[in-house]
């Protein structure tokens, strides 16, 4: 049921959930992280690092879109962030 639900939600509005959620777990992550990861786990270490990968993959998918959308010279690199 929830399946459909959510495809039935615009694009827009799934993509911007999506990035929220995303958001809010990886500040969980990073509050637990002190006493939650050790350093033994590579496992996790692996995770971590595909998921800085897939962030990365996906802000600079944006980032060009953005500069196309803004008519904007793609030389150089800006990070945009919230604060």
């Amino acid at each position: 049921m929830y399946y459909a639900y959510e495809v039935s939600q615009p694009k827009v509005e799934t993509f911007a959930q999506s990035l929220s959620e995303a958001k809010q777990s990886l500040q969980k992550a990073q509050g637990n992280q002190t006493e939650g990861f050790d350093g033994s786990n590579e496992s996790l270490l692996r995770q971590a690092g595909t998921i800085a990968q897939m962030a990365e993959e996906l802000y600079s998918s944006m980032l060009v879109k953005y500069n196309s959308y803004n008519n904007k010279d793609q030389k150089g690199r800006r990070e945009f962030t919230e604060e």
